[in-house]
């Protein structure tokens, strides 16, 4: 399982819907409700950013997905691409 450079978390690579990898915690597969107060963005395993509230696994509206990496690595703005123009 590939780890961060920076920390060594374990991580994933999703592509996201448009095309671009982003990086993962392995182990923060968690479910969201989309919408509310948008305390939570998750990446679903097929690359959808969802913006939601945390919520149970039984949930019937809830979508399980992936907390970035960037949220929490000490390191993410070393990572980060900038943004051209």
């Amino acid at each position: 399982m590939p780890k961060c450079k920076s920390c060594g978390a374990k991580i994933l690579w999703i592509t996201t819907s448009n095309g671009r990898g982003m990086p993962v915690n392995a182990d923060s597969l968690i479910p969201v409700r989309p919408g509310g107060t948008k305390s939570a963005c998750v990446v679903t395993p097929d690359g959808n950013v969802v913006l939601g509230d945390p919520t149970w696994r039984g949930h019937p509206e809830a979508v399980l997905g992936y907390v970035s990496h960037f949220a929490t690595c000490p390191d993410a703005e070393k990572w980060r691409k900038k943004k051209e123009g």
